[in-house]
């Protein structure tokens, strides 16, 4: 569901990447692909990244993990390509953002954010923080851009002066309910063109089940219960809308009965398994980007006899291609790069 990412885009998150593998920049600025020593590093600690509609890099975390970028100790920092910029120096812990025309949209565990009140949900726009109103009366989970507003999930029972269960949207001037809502903390938001899937906290079953949900012509509907084996505590960790179809990955071995390992693909209302080759491991994050599907974590496979270890691959032609190898080998990458400036339906087809 992410559109207008470019190679550009890529190389920003991949160049990510490698500053949080890394402690330091190397090589000279005489070589290609050089370090720019002006980008700095980073710790484990950042939370995400996304670009603006303007192109620049967007990253965020907490003030104890972004202080190596950033002298001011920013929870937000914007990189225009050759300096940073604090966009948030009080110290607002920040969990997802997302960004649309030029405006910026942040959720964490926050009540406060540029020294304005906020309860933890607020935009970022013509160099001013602002509250949703009133924001959600309870914890924050996640967020995600649909239709022409914002969706954020948590646990809550309130959201601006509306009742909402664990769901609500923002129209830009007010919240509403999604129906009944759901039934759990919602940890993983992503949508269509005309849909919006939601991933509410794992069933305490044995084992545990993580369960997708669609929101469509103003219903609520399973679309399946994913069952992780060996206990996982999230089997879903992560969703991604791209050409037409909506996968999910994370560490489960099952979907509804079949067994499906860590990685699925949902298309015409029938779950299956994605690219060429089982995964092994745990997959942290998808990124759908305008051709390609990327996917970060801690993952092995076997191909023609040898068991390959990464930690970024690509989805090419239905077959998996390792975009990190030998140097990440057993080092898990979590990802939340996001785009949401250009329109998405180019790629988004009816479900």
């Amino acid at each position: 569901m992410f559109q207008g990412a470019t190679s550009s885009d890529l190389l920003r998150l991949v160049s990510l990447f490698l500053v949080l593998l890394t402690s330091s920049p190397s090589s000279s600025e005489t070589e290609p692909g050089y370090w720019d020593t002006r980008f700095g590093t980073a710790s484990w600690g950042v939370r995400g990244l996304l670009t603006d509609s303007s192109g620049r890099l967007i990253v965020y975390g907490s003030q104890q993990t972004m202080s190596m970028l950033v002298p001011l100790f920013p929870s937000v920092a914007r990189w225009d390509g050759r300096s940073w910029e604090a966009l948030e120096t009080n110290g607002a812990p920040i969990t997802f953002m997302a960004e649309r025309d030029g405006t910026i949209f942040a959720g964490g565990g926050f009540t406060k954010i540029g020294g304005v009140p906020a309860n933890h949900v607020a935009q970022y726009a013509d160099g001013q923080w602002a509250p949703l109103a009133e924001g959600i009366a309870g914890t924050f989970g996640s967020l995600t851009l649909f239709e022409n507003g914002l969706v954020v999930g948590g646990t809550f029972r309130q959201a601006g002066t509306v009742s909402a269960t664990n769901i609500a949207r923002w129209t830009g001037a007010e919240w509403q309910p999604l129906a009944d809502g759901l039934p759990d903390h919602v940890t993983v938001l992503t949508a269509s063109s005309n849909a919006l899937f939601a991933v509410p906290s794992p069933t305490s079953t044995d084992p545990p089940q993580s369960i997708i949900s669609i929101w469509k012509d103003q219903t609520w509907t399973r679309l399946g219960s994913f069952y992780s084996s060996n206990n996982a505590t999230l089997p879903v960790r992560t969703i991604a809308w791209f050409n037409g179809a909506l996968y999910a990955g994370g560490s489960f071995d099952a979907i509804d009965g079949a067994s499906v390992t860590n990685i699925a693909r949902w298309r015409d209302g029938v779950w299956s398994p994605a690219g060429d080759a089982p995964l092994q491991g745990t997959v942290s994050s998808l990124f759908a980007g305008n051709a390609t599907l990327y996917l970060a974590g801690d993952i092995s496979f076997i191909r023609d006899n040898v068991t390959n270890q990464t930690a970024l691959l690509k989805l090419e032609n239905d077959k998996w291609v390792s975009l990190l190898q030998e140097a990440t080998a057993g080092k898990s990458i979590t990802t939340r790069q996001r785009n949401f400036s250009d329109s998405l339906s180019d790629q988004s087809v009816p479900l």
